[in-house]
């Protein structure tokens, strides 16, 4: 591999979605930035679907924003949902990703969790595998490195499927 190849990987979520850019070489991967985009509910008393499409488009433009230069966009998206208003999150990150103009490896968060080595794989154990492979990132605060780790998981699960870890 000549050329380092520029990876960004996103878990994507309504109100947090978690991001991690990476360059990986032939001496391996580099996390290089990390971070989460938030992106909070509107509580004015407009109509709902107007509230929504504002959200979708801050968070388009945020996205789009960060993979420039990027070679491969990692996702893990979500399977599915428990309620109505989960549902509309469903949809926005499968569509946002979808619109996107890059190469992308899809991952599922069961593959996420058996990634880190359980199919049961709790959150803190995401959290502490990142924080192995990773010592300095900064994961702070239990939201940023809840979403940060899904991130970084994500990358390696897709460079992996890809044959390229």
């Amino acid at each position: 591999m000549n050329e380092p190849l520029k990876v960004i990987a996103y878990d994507p979520s309504y109100n947090n979605w978690g991001y991690s850019i990476g360059l990986l070489d032939s001496n391996g991967l580099v996390i290089t930035d990390t971070g989460v985009l938030k992106n909070k509910p509107d509580k004015t008393k407009r109509n709902q679907n107007l509230k929504d499409y504002d959200r979708c488009r801050e968070l388009f433009w945020s996205i789009t924003s960060l993979i420039k230069d990027c070679d491969l966009l990692c996702v893990e998206l979500p399977i599915g949902s428990q309620s109505a208003r989960a549902m509309v999150s469903y949809a926005v990150c499968v569509a946002l990703t979808a619109t996107l103009d890059i190469d992308t490896q899809i991952c599922t968060p069961h593959e996420v969790k058996r990634f880190v080595g359980s199919n049961t794989a709790s959150k803190d154990d995401v959290i502490n595998w990142v924080k192995q492979k990773h010592p300095n990132l900064d994961l702070s605060t239990k939201t940023k490195a809840e979403h940060i780790a899904d991130s970084v998981v994500a990358m390696y699960v897709g460079l992996t499927k890809r044959e390229l870890l």
